[in-house]
C-alpha cells in the first residue's frame, strides 16, 4: 500500500466553522492528497489536479470533499489507500474494489486510460467470467 494508512483509534470529529461535519473512522496520508474513512463515506482534502479526490470539483481542496462513491445497501468501506500516482482506491466489505483519479497508465483497473473523476469499480481478470461491475 502506498501512502502511509491509519487505523484510528475511537472516532474523531472533523470540523468546519465550529460545526462537525464527519466522524473519521480511518486516514490515509497520500503524497498530495488523502483519503480518509468517515461514517458517511468517503473523504478527501489536498491535491486535486487528476480528480485525486474523487468528488467532481476542481483545483486544490483545503476542507474535506465527499468523494462521489454511492455504495450498494448493506456495504460498507473496509479500506482506503492513497497511491503516489495520484489515485486512490478502495476496498468495499463485498469485496469489489473502487478506485479514482490519475489514469494514464491504466492503474484504475477499469479497462481505459481515462482520469477517474468519479470513483470506478475494477474490472474482474480477463480469465475470469467476469466484467467490469457498473
Amino acid at each position: 500500500m502506498s501512502g502511509i494508512a491509519g487505523r484510528l483509534k475511537g472516532r474523531v470529529k472533523v470540523w468546519r466553522r465550529g460545526l462537525p461535519v464527519a466522524v473519521l473512522t480511518a486516514l490515509v496520508a497520500g503524497a498530495l492528497a488523502g483519503p480518509a474513512v468517515a461514517e458517511e463515506g468517503i473523504l478527501g482534502w489536498g491535491l486535486n489536479d487528476y480528480s485525486d479526490l474523487g468528488a467532481e470539483v476542481a483545483g486544490y481542496q483545503t476542507t474535506p470533499v465527499r468523494t462521489a462513491l454511492r455504495l450498494p445497501s448493506g456495504v460498507k468501506i473496509s479500506e482506503v489507500s492513497a497511491t503516489a500516482d495520484y489515485s486512490s482506491m478502495a476496498l468495499l466489505s463485498n469485496g469489489t474494489v473502487v478506485t479514482w483519479g490519475e489514469n494514464e497508465a491504466g492503474q484504475l483497473g477499469n479497462d481505459t486510460y481515462t482520469i477517474g473523476t468519479t470513483p470506478v469499480y475494477v474490472c474482474e481478470p480477463e480469465w475470469s467470467s467476469g466484467a467490469c461491475p457498473s
